[in-house]
């Protein structure tokens, strides 16, 4: 069934602005102990992130995506065995990074999503927005 599942979703034609399927990645475990806040503090105060209307997850399912704005809501779909999460975008990659990043992953997350979205069965993700996902 996973197999099915699988290349069902690696198969079916969607436009790329609107799936994303590939490697993810995490940040270290360590993040997820304060660092995240860290991060978010340090952009309300560069005036990226409105402290106010910020979708901050209490969770801790942060993550990091290319073209998505910070605040933004995505779903992360394990295409193998079929968990999922919703993360916050709370972080951004270097312009200098792009191609490298591009190149490797799809996605990055904190550690506590990536366990939960089920990276260490497998790591091969789906990534979509996730507007109607509830903060």
């Amino acid at each position: 069934m996973t197999v099915l599942l699988a290349a069902t979703l690696i198969m079916t034609p969607i436009a790329s602005d609107q799936l994303e399927i590939g490697a993810g990645a995490y940040y270290a475990q360590s993040y997820d102990n304060g660092g995240w806040e860290r991060i978010i503090e340090r952009r309300v105060g560069w005036g990226q992130i409105d402290p106010e209307t910020f979708p901050y997850s209490a969770d801790g399912y942060y993550c990091v995506h290319p073209g998505s704005q910070l605040g933004a809501r995505l779903r992360v779909m394990n295409a193998i065995t079929g968990e999922e999460v919703v993360c916050t975008v709370a972080d951004a990659v270097a312009p200098r990074d792009m191609a490298h990043w591009r190149n490797s992953v799809v996605i990055e997350m904190s550690y506590a999503a990536f366990v939960a979205a089920g990276g260490k069965q497998s790591n091969r993700f789906v990534v979509t927005r996730a507007e109607d996902a509830p903060a």
